[in-house]
C-alpha cells in the first residue's frame, strides 16, 4: 500500500459512519491522497475501497502514472455529471464534502445532478491528518529548509551591503534558492529595512539599505511540493540614532521566541507556545506590537493547522507535527525584528528544521 492509499484510509476511518463517501476539492488534499500532482481535479473516495480521480485531458496520462489505486476518470465539460454518475453506481448514498473548498455555484450543480444522494458538509478533515507530518514529509521539509538557508548565508556573506536594494537582495536570495535546487519558491520573499521593518509582510521595494539598519528577511524553498519557512532579522555595521533601541527590540524578541520554543513538546497545549511568547514581549511593554499569532503549521501549505495562537482551539501537540515559532515587535517609523525558525514536534521537545543561527548579528 502507497503513502497516499494509506491516507485514504485514515480519512475514512477519520470520518467514521458520518458519510460513505468523500469528494476532496482542495489542491493539496488531492496531492496528499492521490500523489498526483496536476493543478486541476476532484477526488472521489468511497468507503468500500472505491477511489476515483476526475480530471481534464491535460493531465490524463500524469494522473495515470502518479495516483497509484485510483481510477482516472476523463472529463472535459460534464464534470459534475460524471462525478454524481460514478457516486450513485458506486452506491454512496451520504457523500462528505469539502465545505470550505467548494464553490456556491459547484454545489448548485452537484446537489443537483447528484440526487437522491445526501450532502454531508465536513470541514478541516483531511487538513487533521496532514498535521502529523510522515518521516519522509519532515525530511523533504527539512531539505528545502537546508536549501533556503544556504542560499541566506550566501547571499549575507557576499551581497547584502549598505546601497544595495530590498529588491536585488530577494533577488539575489531567490536565485540562490533556485540554484542549490529547489523546485520553486515557498512564497513570495520579504525584504523590509529600516524604518520599513515595522511591516510584518514588506515587499521588497527599490529602497537602499543605509548603514545600521536592520534587515528583516522571510524565505523558503518547496521540494516535493513540502515548503520551508524561516525568519531573519540582521543589522547592517554602521551607527544610526536608533540603533541602541533597535538592538533592545531584537533582544526581546530572541528571548521571547526561546519561551515559546521552551514550550514545544508533544501533548503540551498549541496555544501555551503563543501564550509564552506573547507574554514575555507584553511584560517587556511591547505587547501592543505583537499582532499576529506566533507561529502556524508547514506542510503542503506555507501556512496550515495547527495554528500557533492563543485563539486556537484546546488543541495538543502531537510528535511529528510541524510547526514555526516566530514573535516579532514592529513599531512604525522606527522598524521591526521578527525570527521565525521553523521545528518538528517530538515527545521530549522539538527538532529544528531550519538552520540560520538566530544570535544578533552585525553585517
Amino acid at each position: 500500500m502507497t503513502p497516499q492509499q494509506e491516507r485514504a484510509e485514515r480519512l475514512v476511518a477519520l470520518g467514521g459512519n458520518r458519510a460513505d463517501g468523500y469528494l476532496v476539492f482542495s489542491s493539496y488534499n488531492r496531492r496528499y491522497l492521490t500523489g498526483f500532482t496536476g493543478s486541476e481535479g476532484v477526488v472521489l473516495i468511497e468507503t468500500g475501497g472505491g477511489r476515483w480521480l476526475f480530471c481534464d485531458f491535460r493531465y490524463w496520462e500524469q494522473a495515470q502514472d502518479q495516483a497509484a489505486g485510483y481510477v482516472v476518470v476523463p472529463v472535459s465539460d460534464n464534470r459534475w455529471q460524471k462525478v454524481a454518475e460514478v457516486a450513485k453506481n458506486a452506491g454512496v448514498q451520504r457523500l462528505a464534502i469539502e465545505s470550505d473548498h467548494v464553490t456556491l455555484r459547484d454545489w448548485e450543480v452537484l446537489r443537483q445532478l447528484a440526487s437522491p444522494i445526501q450532502w454531508v458538509p465536513m470541514s478541516s478533515l483531511t487538513e487533521t491528518l496532514r498535521q502529523v507530518k510522515s518521516a519522509e514529509e519532515i525530511r523533504w521539509i527539512k531539505q528545502a529548509a537546508t536549501i533556503a538557508g544556504s542560499a541566506l548565508e550566501q547571499v549575507l556573506e557576499h551581497t547584502v551591503h549598505p546601497g544595495i536594494t530590498e529588491r536585488e537582495i530577494a533577488w539575489a536570495l531567490e536565485s540562490a534558492i533556485r540554484e542549490l535546487g529547489a523546485e520553486r519558491l515557498a512564497f513570495d520573499t520579504i525584504v523590509a529595512s529600516g524604518p520599513r521593518g515595522s511591516l510584518p509582510h514588506g515587499h521588497p521595494t527599490s529602497r537602499e539599505v543605509n548603514p545600521g539598519d536592520f534587515v528583516t528577511i522571510d524565505f523558503g524553498a518547496v521540494i516535493e511540493g513540502y515548503h520551508s519557512d524561516e525568519t531573519v532579522t540582521v543589522a547592517l555595521a554602521g551607527t544610526q540614532p536608533n540603533l541602541s533601541q533597535l538592538a533592545d527590540l531584537y533582544q526581546i524578541v530572541w528571548e521571547a521566541q526561546q519561551q515559546g520554543l521552551g514550550k514545544v513538546r508533544a501533548g503540551i497545549p498549541v496555544a501555551d507556545v503563543d501564550r509564552a511568547a506573547r507574554q514575555y514581549i507584553s511584560q517587556a511593554e511591547f505587547g501592543a506590537y505583537f499582532g499576529h499569532g506566533t507561529g502556524h503549521g508547514v506542510g503542503l501549505e506555507i501556512h496550515e493547522a495547527p495554528w500557533v495562537s492563543a485563539h486556537a482551539p484546546a488543541q495538543l501537540l502531537e510528535p511529528g507535527m510541524v510547526i514555526t515559532v516566530e514573535p516579532g515587535i514592529y513599531i512604525p517609523k522606527l522598524g521591526g525584528v521578527r525570527l521565525e525558525d521553523t521545528v518538528v514536534v517530538t515527545n521530549e521537545g522539538y527538532q529544528r528544521l531550519t538552520m540560520v543561527d538566530k544570535a544578533f548579528r552585525v553585517l
